[in-house]
């Protein structure tokens, strides 16, 4: 059954894929930055709508870098800075830290060459959208923002 949850997550690792050219046996190679509980919900949800990987994963607490470490069957890097994550090779980042966080994280990302997946909220003030338009605009990314 399609969700609006599931749409949402299609239509965000659809349009993080369409930078790139996949054959048949590609998969979408993704990083993490956090990793507690919408990050499992978002994660859910991808794992119902296309073929993914999971590279690397960033995560202040270990419990959370852990539970996706094991859910990438021991393949996934883990990391405390999610900068660490950034240098790692990927198609894209999905961002699911604290709200505070998420137009740094974003930046960086786009800075790294890394398409985003960004929930909600992307900003808190007009300041930080005006930052984060910049970025996306001197970039050639994706940035998908999602709920």
């Amino acid at each position: 059954m399609l969700t609006r949850r599931s749409f949402l997550i299609a239509s965000g690792l659809t349009a993080l894929a369409s930078t790139r050219v996949f054959g048949a046996n590609d998969t979408l190679r993704i990083g993490l930055i956090g990793a507690g509980g919408r990050m499992k919900n978002l994660l859910d949800a991808a794992d119902k709508v296309a073929p993914y990987q999971i590279v690397a994963v960033s995560d202040v607490y270990g419990p959370n870098r852990e539970a996706v470490l094991q859910r990438s069957n021991g393949l996934a890097t883990t990391h405390l800075d999610y900068r660490e994550v950034l240098e790692q090779d990927m198609d894209a980042v999905i961002i699911a830290a604290p709200d505070h966080w998420h137009v740094r994280m974003a930046v960086d990302a786009l800075a790294a060459g890394k398409d985003v997946y960004l929930e909600k909220p992307v900003t808190h003030t007009l300041e930080e959208g005006a930052t984060l338009t910049r970025a996306v605009r001197s970039s050639k990314q994706i940035l998908q923002c999602g709920m």
